[in-house]
């Protein structure tokens, strides 16, 4: 160990390769300080584990992150390594004799790039200035490829450090962007041109230098590689398109983003590569229900809202209703979705200036954007002569042909604040809505909730503001709106209405979403449970017996001797005649739960008994697994969960009853299946591919394949009846589900095998 030498290293997110590099350096020097920007995963965590300094400091400019992590440093010289980069037997030998006796105050290695683990024994041997006098060294304030500048005489060691710079592709070409667009603004710092030469002559000379030239070559196809960027000035003549869909993620991962809010909802296709948690915000579905008031944008919407909704990790709706056409046309993504109702009471705070408009009475009001989709002719049809305030920014051309002189008794107002906005809500009598289509309509909604009255036309979405404001008036057709206006019936309301649009919730709700906040199952006595049962023909007999004995089990059994479980919901959901799956039953059922706030969800078959399980027995199992089960008797049989044969990845129920209560297990019979919100939120739902049969299995392969635990309680016991043993189809239905699983799970030997040994199964040997 060297006393006088301190290793400095600057991290971020670098969990997959500091263990390595601490390992090659905890035995050399007096002191390792870790300077951390503020990681997400176990960085901090690993380094403390090997007994680092770390001290937490965030900078974008890595050569101002250079010079503040050398501040730190105390002792005569530093030696400076990359979270990826690891020293040899040969390096520690060298640098100890070479700080022995040293006659140079800094010293040049050499640098030996790894691509996907394989050492590049060809091209350029990179070199850096590593190691130096602490006192004699300051560090270059540059964006890019930034280096420490050492005052004295700067000597070389022959030993190669090994770099581990290229470990995947994605992280490459994260690597590439961050580092392309570092450049560009480099370049503009420094005033540098780049022009026709630098963007095409120059990456066909260092592909001749370094492939060619160097025998670059030789390392193999995957050594050939090259990259572009772009100038920092060129978002402002880049494509709408173009800006969105490449310039955003790129902005989002130079700066480090942890998180992509996509308020216009749209997520950057780019973005599904990089583990940014992405947030995508959907106000409403009108290109679907009135494609013909966006022309020719519809479909374009259609395909962005698509995309993005297969993208999001988290999907934030606003309204119920809007959640209802969600459920309507993405059923198979509600898992991602939570409600959360948008503030709007932002205008409470907020001082009043008046905005100067004629002293008649009374005053109509529309707040929006005036354009075809707003139906401001409608609007002008139905108040007539009344002294009407249309607020917003306009279309030139459709305020045109709606033909309105001078002398008319309408007033525009197109630049505005949100003073001026409240003395408009307070001082006028009435709000007018003639549109027919509205996802969330926040004018409305601040309106409501400054008192003043509104009447619009009978909208779903008008239906849940209804409940919350009385001075909300819904009619169903233009006629009774002109009917409802000239009564001139205008009570404003006078005292604060409770209500749920308040900025102070929303925000903490969407805090707690873009923390990451990890679902946190409520106690069980203040949880609330879905229990789904799939009916095909049942008998009412059954389907009586059934709920009978769930809600003996719910409502007297006891936790422990004070508490017990009273908030559960059974969804009862019928496949009789629509001709849909056990699998697409289920999805109907944890869709409905979650609608409802539910916590833990129960698959059920309805052929089953539950009779003489307890409510403490019910959730034992769930203290330790994520996805559980129970011991099942068919007959004389009992089953203790299943295995997965490894080679036909056929599934198989076990006979043998384990050795302890709560055992791990491949799969759990979806006769009886219990999971926690959070396995839903991550994994999704069931596959519906599958018919009847492995529907379950599957489930519990995701789970396992996303870190959860799945495993059965030995002791509980429920009788399942398999009336499914009489149907003529079941082996058809197993075979054919059990050779989708096949194919979709198998790897290439296991689907080598499985062709070549078809006769054989097709003989049912």
């Amino acid at each position: 160990m060297i006393k006088n030498l301190t290793v400095l290293i600057i991290t971020r997110n670098a969990a997959d390769t500091l263990v390595r590099t601490l390992e090659s350096v905890k035995n050399i020097a007096s002191e390792i300080i870790i300077i951390d920007d503020y990681s997400t995963d176990c960085t901090v965590e690993i380094a403390q584990q090997f007994n680092c300094r770390v001290v937490r400091h965030h900078c974008y400019d890595f050569g101002m992150q250079r010079a503040f992590a050398l501040s730190q440093v105390a002792t005569e010289w530093t030696f400076v390594l990359d979270s990826d980069e690891v020293i040899t037997k040969s390096n520690k030998e060298e640098i100890i004799q070479a700080l022995s006796n040293s006659k140079y105050d800094g010293y040049r290695l050499h640098f030996r790039n790894h691509l996907f683990g394989k050492k590049l024994m060809h091209g350029e041997l990179h070199k850096k200035l590593v190691l130096f006098k602490t006192t004699s060294a300051i560090s270059g304030e540059m964006l890019i490829h930034e280096q420490y500048k050492v005052k004295g005489v700067i000597g070389e060691l022959k030993s190669e450090v090994s770099h581990y710079s290229y470990r995947s592709f994605p992280q490459i070409i994260k690597k590439f962007f961050d580092y392309s667009v570092r450049q560009a603004k480099e370049y503009k710092k420094e005033q540098k041109k780049y022009g026709l030469q630098e963007l095409f002559l120059h990456p066909l000379h260092m592909f001749y230098a370094r492939a060619i030239k160097d025998g670059g070559y030789k390392d193999g196809f995957a050594r050939i590689m090259h990259w572009f960027g772009f100038n920092n000035a060129s978002v402002h003549r880049l494509p709408t398109r173009l800006y969105s869909q490449l310039w955003l993620p790129l902005a989002t991962l130079i700066h480090r983003c942890d998180v992509f809010l996509g308020t216009g909802g749209t997520i950057p296709w780019l973005l599904q590569f990089f583990p940014v948690k992405k947030i995508v915000f959907l106000y409403d579905f009108g290109f679907f229900t009135s494609p013909e008031n966006y022309k020719h944008s519809a479909s374009k919407l259609k395909i962005q809202t698509e995309q993005s909704i297969r993208i999001a990790d988290t999907i934030i709706i606003l309204h119920n209703e809007i959640y209802k056409e969600f459920e309507k046309r993405y059923p198979n993504f509600v898992y991602k979705v939570q409600v959360i109702p948008s503030g709007a009471d932002h205008l409470q705070s907020v001082s009043e200036k008046p905005v100067f408009i004629q002293p008649k009475k009374p005053i109509a009001l529309f707040v929006g954007v005036v354009k075809p989709v707003k139906r401001i002719d409608k609007l002008l049809s139905v108040v007539g002569d009344t002294y009407t305030v249309i607020a917003g920014p306009q279309e030139a051309e459709y305020v045109k042909s709606l033909h309105i002189g001078k002398t008319q008794n309408v007033q525009f107002i197109q630049n505005f604040n949100d003073g001026q906005l409240k003395w408009l809500y307070k001082n006028a009598d009435v709000m007018m809505y003639t549109s027919q289509h509205e996802g969330f309509c926040y004018p409305v909604l601040e309106a409501l909730i400054e008192g003043l009255p509104v009447i619009a036309l009978d909208l779903p979405i008008f239906q849940e503001y209804k409940k919350y404001f009385p001075h909300l008036t819904l009619v169903p057709n233009e006629e009774k709106l002109k009917e409802a206006l000239s009564k001139h019936d205008f009570k404003k309301s006078e005292k604060n209405v409770i209500h749920p649009y308040k900025w102070e919730v929303f925000n903490e709700s969407l805090l707690a979403v873009v923390n990451c906040q990890p679902w946190q199952p409520r106690r069980l006595t203040e949880a609330k449970i879905a229990l789904v049962v799939v009916l095909y023909k049942t008998l009412q007999e059954e389907k009586a017996r059934l709920e009978e004995e769930i809600k003996t089990i719910f409502s007297s059994g006891h936790l422990d001797s004070t508490n017990y479980v009273k908030s559960f919901t059974i969804y009862w959901i019928d496949n009789s005649t629509n001709g849909k799956g056990y699998a697409a039953g289920i999805n109907e059922g944890i869709r409905a739960g979650l609608q409802d706030g539910c916590d833990y969800f129960f698959a059920l078959n309805p052929d089953i008994s539950l009779k003489g399980i307890s409510i403490k027995s019910l959730f034992e199992a769930s203290k330790l697994f994520d996805v559980w089960g129970y011991a099942m008797k068919q007959g004389k049989h009992i089953f203790y969960g299943g295995e997965i044969d490894k080679w036909r990845l056929s599934g198989g129920l076990i006979s043998q009853k384990p050795d302890n209560r709560l055992t791990k297990v491949d799969f759990i019979s979806g006769s009886v299946m219990g999971f926690s919100k959070k396995v839903v939120q991550t994994i999704g739902l069931w596959d519906e591919s599958y018919f009847m049969y492995y529907e379950d299995v599957d489930y519990c392969v995701r789970a396992r394949n996303a870190g959860f635990a799945v495993g059965i309680d030995s002791e509980v016991v429920y009788d399942h009846f398999e009336v499914s043993q009489l149907n003529k189809k079941k082996e058809q239905w197993i075979a054919k589900s059990r050779w989708k699983f096949f194919w979709k799970y198998a790897n290439v030997g296991q689907k080598i095998r499985e062709v070549m040994r078809l006769p054989k199964t097709l003989m049912n040997k």
